[in-house]
């Protein structure tokens, strides 16, 4: 998925959050957004899943304006994204196997098929021995885990990860990092949203962007010796 912003700007009651932002986001990217909490970050990656639209300017998906896209349209859109929520939005009352398997049923996955696909990206991101478990039984990184495995569970074409290492220790984030890459090198784009330092070093190749109270700016970076 490609997307094109062009002075984009986002206000909350007058309260400008995002400002005359403008960048490419090509296929096969990975962005890193960066910047303090309230920068604006999850406002950038709302946009993009049509959760939020522009109060000025427009986004371009795949050429076309979003705010022109039929709203009938928007739930297959979205089923080729996989979003890692900050709050995670997983459903309480759905065990973590129940939880990951949820998108594959939604699209009408055979139940042998989905539970081939669901038990695979369970093993894939370590967390198979949660799968019985319910939400409220779950550390805030076993929630993040979780999160990430129903986000990759339909192979999407773009993933949109916010803070998706929150509470993770170092050696999970580093998994996190490898899996994201992973993605990336079947086809998809990548955008995580972090304020983290150690995963941005987790994505030394990776484009990257700083926000800053509404002001999103390239960050250059350093060229290896």
């Amino acid at each position: 998925m490609e997307f094109l912003f062009r002075s984009v700007s986002v206000h909350f009651e007058k309260i400008p959050a995002l400002n005359d932002v403008s960048c490419d986001i090509h296929d096969g990217d990975i962005v890193v957004l960066t910047g303090p909490t309230g920068a604006g970050k999850t406002t950038f990656l709302r946009l993009m899943y049509m959760d939020l639209y522009p109060s000025g300017g427009s986004i371009f998906l795949n050429g076309q304006d979003t705010r022109t896209l039929k709203k009938r349209h928007l739930p297959g859109l979205r089923r080729k994204m996989g979003i890692v929520f900050q709050d995670f939005k997983l459903l309480d009352n759905r065990t973590v196997y129940e939880n990951v398997i949820y998108p594959l049923y939604a699209v009408k996955t055979s139940k042998k098929e989905a539970d081939k696909r669901c038990l695979e990206v369970l093993s894939e991101i370590g967390i198979s021995y949660l799968r019985n478990k319910f939400p409220h039984q779950l550390s805030g990184g076993e929630k993040h885990l979780t999160s990430l495995a129903r986000a990759i569970t339909l192979k999407p074409e773009l993933i949109l990860a916010d803070e998706p290492t929150g509470n993770l220790d170092a050696e999970s984030s580093k998994k996190v990092a490898s899996l994201l890459r992973h993605v990336v090198s079947g086809g998809a784009t990548v955008v995580l949203a972090t304020h983290s330092k150690d995963m941005i070093d987790l994505f030394p190749d990776a484009r990257r962007f700083n926000l800053n109270e509404g002001v999103l700016s390239p960050v250059q970076q350093e060229k290896k010796a």
